[in-house]
């Protein structure tokens, strides 16, 4: 079990902080700061100084951005300019439980063992987050399209705001 621990704490280790020791970060910051400075780029400078500098050029970033070396974020003119970039929004799963019993497939079997139940079309909010849980409506009351009794669908007409203005498709 002694050893299982040591492993932990050394993959613990090597996952933290900066792979570089104090003495490197002194050498790296005597040679890229003053150069930043003088208004040279950190891609020019990793170029002719690649002997010296043994890290790539995001590392270089990253080491700036952090505050390990003396030149800021403020001496880089790109990164001054632009805007930093959007974090990718988290989409939202609905569970898929919720929906059974309430698909289209489903629609319609329950209105051929019902059909004398009157269809109502009506604007549906799909799927409204109430407290953790989603709340779908029921299937009988907002199908996706609606049949007159006589089999020809209908939908609503964009241009009225009545519910009586349907257009025959």
């Amino acid at each position: 079990m002694d050893a299982q621990k040591e492993y932990e704490l050394t993959r613990s280790e090597s996952r933290s902080g900066y792979a570089i020791s104090e003495t490197e970060l002194k050498h790296l910051d005597s040679v890229l700061s003053p150069l930043l400075l003088k208004g040279q780029s950190v891609h020019h400078i990793s170029q002719t100084h690649a002997d010296s500098i043994m890290c790539s050029e995001k590392t270089l970033y990253t080491y700036i951005h952090n505050n390990l070396l003396s030149a800021r974020n403020i001496e880089l003119p790109r990164k001054v300019r632009l805007r930093p970039r959007r974090s990718k929004s988290v989409t939202i799963k609905v569970d898929k439980f919720c929906r059974i019993g309430r698909t289209w497939k489903d629609y319609c079997g329950y209105m051929a063992l019902h059909p004398d139940t009157p269809v109502v079309q009506i604007d549906p909010v799909a799927g409204m987050k109430v407290g953790g849980e989603t709340s779908l409506p029921s299937p009988s009351s907002i199908p996706p399209r609606c049949w007159h009794s006589s089999g020809i669908p209908m939908t609503p007409n964009p241009s009225l705001t009545s519910l009586t203005g349907f257009t025959w498709n």
